[in-house]
């Protein structure tokens, strides 16, 4: 079968190209390919979508134990401990004795009890230097 090397060769190449393509079911514009592409090019926003949420929840986190650390130096000082024990179980609550995981401190003014402490953030958040901080301050139960 010899094509014509007249004026519209390429035209009758086009078309018989276009035939064969039709005649087998296929599109000349193959889309074969494009959900890997997709995926290459939205691969990496959903896994800073992840991360990001997973450092979310570890900031909350470290704001409870925070909370939670404040709140119990102070209610034992308000009881009647004495500090050192307060701050004792302060630091259980923010998971350590060492003073390696936060700190926490006791002030006793008067009628009140004020109690501050502090964790350094997990994972990548405490590399950038941001610290978890809570403050709590309850009436001493003898001054009702």
């Amino acid at each position: 079968m010899m094509m014509n090397v007249g004026k519209g060769w390429r035209q009758q190449f086009s078309r018989r190209l276009v035939r064969r393509w039709l005649a087998h079911g296929r599109r000349l514009s193959s889309e074969n390919g494009m959900v890997t592409t997709e995926l290459a090019l939205t691969f990496p926003a959903v896994i800073m979508i992840v991360v990001a949420l997973a450092l979310t929840g570890a900031a909350g986190m470290a704001g409870v134990q925070v909370n939670a650390a404040a709140r119990a130096a102070c209610r034992s000082v308000a009881i009647g401990e004495d500090s050192a024990a307060a701050v004792a179980a302060g630091n259980r609550l923010l998971g350590g004795a060492g003073g390696s995981a936060g700190s926490v401190s006791v002030t006793t003014t008067g009628k009140d009890v004020q109690c501050s402490a502090t964790k350094k953030m997990p994972a990548m958040l405490g590399m950038l230097g941001m610290n978890a901080k809570a403050q709590a301050v309850i009436p001493r139960e003898d001054s009702w």
